[in-house]
């Protein structure tokens, strides 16, 4: 079950979005990081994660940290990244 939930994101971006380097790095990046938010609300606890509530500065943290993720490769910061210059970009991130 978990080998078919990672390539899951894999194939929706390389299949369904042909994506190329660039955006393919960045849904992966955006992907992770949502799906690392979401499990460590789900394993914070020994409780079912339906039945006990996170703290309110877990929970809006954790939601400033999505909305940011999910920002983050339209904003400017990103044009300014090697990685997401157009070009060739090699396995290490450096643009030929």
């Amino acid at each position: 079950m978990a080998l078919a939930a990672g390539f899951l994101p894999f194939l929706a971006l390389r299949l369904g979005f042909h994506a190329g380097a660039t955006l393919f790095r960045s849904g992966w990046f955006v992907e992770s990081t949502i799906t690392e938010l979401a499990v460590m609300l789900v394993l914070r606890t020994n409780r079912p994660f339906y039945r006990s509530r996170p703290g309110r500065a877990l929970l809006l943290s954790s939601i400033a940290i999505a909305a940011v993720t999910i920002a983050l490769p339209y904003s400017p910061l990103a044009r300014s990244s090697p990685r997401v210059e157009r070009g060739r970009v090699s396995a290490c991130g450096n643009v030929r």
